[in-house]
């Protein structure tokens, strides 16, 4: 969870809410960890790809589950198995230490921005193969295995995939800085902009509401809200060959104070849209 942040605005103490950051001299805005249980990040069987959850086990920082499902593949149907565990550390340092010494020798991949090490072996009972991920995003470390009559390569999508929306996805949608995945709702694939427009038209439109901002001020309804200086937008789900998107992923400055805050954008229209704080 993002942690509110104490400024002097207008003479006046006000907390302001979690999403925005003082911007410091360079501009940079730190990331927010994941502050929640590791058991609400591991996956339902559903998410995992599999036919149930054959067993858990729970700590306060790290979660662990195993699954089994019937696996049907070109080379036959057999019994797919695989484990995830989740790991909460208290800083990402210390989620990149820990990374680091992980899977001595294996691969090293990167998906959405974030980074993960494999490792492939063939399973005593072949025809299975198996491959272990291991990644690591914000203060996030995920380690999977999927035991199952597939490819190197397959497995090795489905694991990533679920890595990324499973459970890195739910991260961010509980408040952690994105690593990369799917940090925004999804697209429509209706309407295109290029970041220039979409930069423009945020700062003609985009006002953030002054609760929004000020949520501690008792007075703050009906108060004007506070619009934006400046945005700078990164396009995702791009229509091929058209340098326009679907949805964005902007970093605003509001106008009159120095802070800063991350916001989903996605178009409705020529010059409407929807977005929320992430």
């Amino acid at each position: 969870m993002r942690t509110a942040i104490r400024c002097l605005a207008r003479g006046t103490a006000s907390t302001l809410v979690a999403g925005f950051v003082l911007a410091g001299p360079t501009g940079a805005t730190p990331s927010a960890l994941y502050r929640g249980p590791a058991k609400r990040l591991i996956p339902t069987a559903t998410e995992a790809g599999y036919d149930r959850v054959t067993s858990q086990a729970v700590s306060s920082k790290r979660a662990t589950a195993n699954y089994e499902g019937t696996h049907v593949s070109g080379s036959g149907t057999g019994i797919a198995t695989g484990t995830v565990a989740v790991t909460v550390f208290r800083t990402e340092a210390a989620a990149i230490a820990k990374w680091s010494t992980a899977c001595p020798g294996c691969e090293l991949r990167s998906f959405n921005k974030w980074r993960y090490k494999r490792e492939f072996q063939m399973a005593t009972d072949q025809p299975n193969r198996i491959v272990r991920l291991v990644a690591r995003c914000q203060n996030l470390m995920a380690e999977t295995t999927r035991t199952a009559i597939d490819s190197k390569e397959h497995l090795t999508r489905v694991s990533k995939l679920m890595i990324d929306e499973a459970i890195f996805a739910k991260a961010v949608s509980l408040g952690m800085t994105p690593c990369g995945g799917k940090s925004t709702p999804l697209p429509t694939g209706k309407f295109y902009w290029t970041e220039t427009h979409a930069e423009d038209t945020l700062l003609r439109k985009l006002v953030i509401p002054h609760c929004t901002v000020y949520p501690s001020d008792p007075e703050c309804r009906g108060k004007v809200g506070v619009g934006i200086r400046s945005a700078e937008c990164r396009g995702l789900d791009e229509k091929p060959g058209t340098f326009t998107y679907s949805r964005f992923t902007c970093e605003v400055f509001l106008f009159g104070i120095n802070v800063r805050g991350r916001v989903a954008v996605w178009p409705t229209g020529p010059t409407t849209f929807r977005w929320q704080l992430i």
